[in-house]
């Protein structure tokens, strides 16, 4: 979108960065192409927007074909590693009981003080080991939001992409369409 002024009061620039998909020249070979006079004319301008059309459906072909991979990706990380942070999260929950079960004991009016600072050591070092488990389980969840993520993004693309293929088809359809309107017109006379 356009920018015309920004916070930075040092930057004088004037920033474009277009829509999601765009491609440059599309638009004009449309318009060339609804103005052809002659034969030639058109097929170049026909010829554009199936290149252009071309270049879209190889996007579009390696976008599903990532999209695949990343599916294959995130259904071997559910079996495998999801599992895994999930008995993490557990294993952490479990300490994390232990630990306070320790530190309950450490505060109880029957302890002595070598027992108490005893417990409160197992404490410490159970709530650590938890925390340890904690991280690495969301580590693993962080890698597979990652993977979902770009699954929906390549998605999103995909649909930007197929609108963009749609215009091209209703302008060479809405050209052809003309096409005959001007043949069948010219017969009648």
């Amino acid at each position: 979108m356009w920018s015309y002024m920004s916070t930075d009061y040092m930057s004088e620039n004037l920033q474009h960065y277009g829509v999601l998909g765009m491609k440059w020249g599309v638009r004009r070979a449309r318009r060339s192409l609804s103005r052809a006079s002659t034969k030639e004319e058109s097929r170049k301008a026909i010829s554009k927007l199936e290149t252009h059309r071309g270049k879209i459906n190889k996007k579009i072909n390696r976008y599903q074909s990532e999209n695949v991979t990343l599916r294959k990706k995130s259904d071997k990380r559910a079996k495998g590693k999801d599992v895994k942070a999930a008995r993490y999260s557990e294993t952490a929950a479990a300490k994390r009981v232990k630990a306070n079960k320790y530190e309950r004991k450490a505060g109880g009016y029957f302890t002595s003080e070598r027992r108490a600072a005893k417990y409160l050591s197992k404490a410490d070092e159970l709530n650590r080991g938890a925390r340890v488990l904690e991280l690495k389980a969301n580590q693993i969840k962080t890698q597979s939001d990652s993977i979902k993520a770009r699954i929906s993004s390549n998605e999103a693309m995909i649909r930007t992409y197929n609108s963009g293929l749609n215009d091209i088809d209703s302008a060479i359809k809405e050209y052809g369409r003309a096409y005959i309107r001007n043949a069948q017109q010219k017969r009648r006379l």
